[in-house]
């Protein structure tokens, strides 16, 4: 199993470095060494209301997007961008903590225009299989649980994010449609495989 994984993750770093420039702006790290933890931080800040038309989608400058084998700690839970590791994560389904890639892959997700649905590790099981049957039915879309949200589900595109009440909410629909693939995301055309093993796989763009 673990060579497994090193193989894909090997080739997903040979496909991500051909596929991305790692540009953005700063130093060639691509951040300021965080406080308290003593890692790095990244990620952007808020640019207020986002312009797209979806209510209560809030914008956010993001002004580095390197690539870089550190853990990083970000400015947003979760980050809506910022600097990332080198390989992307597969698109899809996660159902537990333990099985979601970590954030440093998911940003990559976000540079190549997926939509990140974070959902609290609590949320009832109802909920989660109308997220299931999203991800089953949409290209480039991942939901996995996260940690202390504010609001039960949180949407994340490159540069922007929308909480949550519900997953009936047709804002979700609304935020996919919107910003999957959208001129904000730096690498919008690139894939979303890599590491991890959703339990449902996102099709293919």
């Amino acid at each position: 199993m673990l060579r497994r994984a090193a193989a894909v993750i090997l080739a997903a770093s040979m496909l991500a470095l051909a596929a991305c420039g790692g540009g953005g702006g700063g130093d060639d790290d691509g951040a300021a060494a965080g406080e308290g933890s003593g890692r790095p931080t990244s990620g952007g800040v808020s640019a207020g209301p986002a312009a797209e038309g979806v209510e209560g989608v809030e914008a956010y400058r993001i002004d580095s997007r390197n690539h870089t084998e550190d853990d990083l700690d970000y400015d947003q839970d979760p980050p809506a961008g910022g600097d990332h590791s080198p390989v992307p994560a597969t698109c899809g389904y996660y159902d537990t903590l333990e099985a979601r890639p970590p954030d440093e892959f998911m940003v990559h997700d976000l540079e190549h225009g997926a939509v990140w649905i974070a959902f609290d590790p609590d949320l009832p099981d109802g909920q989660r299989d109308i997220l299931r049957d999203v991800v089953a039915r949409q290209a480039k879309v991942t939901a996995t649980p996260y940690a202390d949200l504010d609001s039960p589900l949180v949407v994340t595109a490159w540069g922007r994010k929308l909480p949550l009440d519900s997953a009936d909410d047709p804002r979700l629909a609304q935020f996919i449609d919107t910003y999957r693939n959208s001129a904000e995301a730096p690498e919008a055309t690139a894939a979303c495989q890599g590491i991890g093993e959703p339990e449902v796989t996102a099709p293919a763009a």
